[in-house]
């Protein structure tokens, strides 16, 4: 079983990934379930998600490309092996990101990026959460814990123009994407995602 957490900055992914593999873990099993995250999340892949996030990009295709080359080490290393073996994967953020960020966000064409994604093979998530909060609260949330306000959520209207980005994959994909109000206190958006996979799927 595939799943993708998705949203801006500061909609929660990071706290209700963790709620959510912990229960997972505790429904099925420890080494049933694998938590990964993009971008970096594979052996050397580090440097890379400190460059996507922080680095001084100045060509409209870099982020992008830099995206892809992670995506393909993440996948052959980290997300085919788990899905080969059986386990349940819970990712935060994956090619919806893209998608929001690169096609609504920068401007670049989605079919392309589309094509790039179907090229490379990568699996399409049995179900993706996408946690969407209201303008501005993201980036407020991560303010207010002291956290570091990465490229994205900084440039301009970035995390409004990726929040349409969002909004219009949902309307593309009902069957995969399912809306969560991310502004709620997070043991609602946990009961809320697990009423959903409850619902969808055989959990005991």
């Amino acid at each position: 079983m595939f799943i993708t957490l998705e949203g801006v900055d500061g909609s929660g992914k990071s706290t209700q990934a963790d709620l959510l593999a912990d229960e997972l873990k505790r429904r099925l099993g420890f080494p049933n379930v694998v938590k990964t995250r993009e971008p970096g999340s594979w052996t050397g892949g580090g440097p890379v998600r400190e460059l996507i996030l922080h680095g001084d990009l100045r060509h409209t295709w870099t982020e992008a490309f830099l995206f892809m080359a992670d995506r393909c080490e993440h996948v052959a290393q980290v997300i085919n092996p788990a899905l080969e073996a059986g386990r349940w994967l819970l990712c935060e953020r994956y090619t919806d990101s893209t998608i929001a960020y690169q096609a609504y966000g920068r401007g670049l064409p989605e079919e392309v990026l589309d094509d790039l994604f179907r090229l490379a093979g990568f699996p399409v998530p049995d179900i993706t959460f996408w946690l969407d909060v209201p303008d501005r609260l993201g980036v407020e949330r991560v303010k207010a814990r002291g956290g570091v306000i990465d490229r994205f959520e900084s440039d301009g209207e970035m995390p409004m123009d990726s929040r349409r980005g969002f909004a219009a994959l949902a309307r593309k994909n009902p069957q995969r994407i399912v809306v969560i109000n991310g502004s709620r206190e997070k043991a609602a958006v946990h009961e809320n995602i697990m009423q959903v996979l409850s619902a969808r799927f055989d959990l005991a």
